[in-house]
Order: C-alpha cells, then structure tokens, then sequence
C-alpha cells in the first residue's frame, strides 16, 4: 500500500510501531521507492492549531505530518470461497479476471474477498464491474434459449 501512496506524496513514512513487518526484499524495495521506514514505537500523536500532526517516537523524534494514514491490517474470512473451490490466493483474496470473475462459474467476488487494497471506494468500484459482468452474463443466457 506504501507503494501506492507514495504516488500522492514525495515525503513518505511508514511507522511500524516496532514491528518487523517486512522481510528484506520488501524493505528494499520500500528504499529504492522513496520510502522511510520508522520502526520505533509510536508514544504520542498530537495535532496542533494549524492542523499539523506532531508524532513522537523513540528517543526524542518528532515527525511533523500532514496526514496520517493508520492501516491495522486485517483478514480475509475466505471459508466459503474455499468451500466453492475457488481459487485463493495466499494473502487469502480471491484471485479473479477484471471483471472481478473467478474460477467458478457464475461466482464473482468485491470488496473484502478481492485482493485489491481494501479501501471502501476500491470495493464500489470492484462491486460495480462485477455487477456489469453479471448483468452482460445474464443478458447471454436470456439470449441463449
């Protein structure tokens, strides 16, 4: 995701709270993009008047921003694409075509159980292909008979 947001910004941080996120490819391609990596604890963030967020962490830093983007992560409940024998991938989206199309016949799949980023307008997005797909779909059968 770092990737993606650094389109929008020259000046880009992550602040892994101390954890080990990524592996060292990963970091090194974070490098080669621009990317600093803080992996000290976050202690305190505050906002002054002239809305500039102040965050602290580690041994006296201070790193002025002009936003914050908090992403706490989350998993994928593919139980029942698994059930659907449709093909996942590790990270535990469903793999699919364009068309948010996947393995299985007349299945389509947007939002949560797609691999794309998991933002709320991806998934209107996603949601709103698939139905396209689903409508020309039906509009093949009704033609079919």
């Amino acid at each position: 995701m770092a990737l993606e947001l650094r389109k929008l910004s020259k000046n880009l941080t992550i602040f892994t709270d101390s954890r080990k996120y990524f592996s060292p490819r990963q970091r090194l391609v974070i490098s080669a993009a621009g990317i600093k990596i803080n992996a000290e604890k976050v202690h305190e963030v505050k906002k002054d008047d002239a809305e500039i967020l102040h965050l602290s962490s580690g041994a006296n830093s201070i790193s002025d921003l002009d936003v914050l983007f908090v992403n706490n992560g989350n998993t994928v409940n593919r139980e029942l694409l698994l059930q659907l024998n449709c093909k996942c991938a590790l990270v535990g989206g469903a793999i699919t075509n364009k068309k948010q199309q996947t393995n299985v016949c007349g299945l389509y799949v947007a939002g949560d159980s797609s691999l794309d980023m998991q933002f709320v307008v991806v998934a209107a997005a996603e949601g709103a292909k698939a139905g396209v797909a689903i409508h020309n779909d039906l509009l093949e059968v009704d033609n079919a008979i």
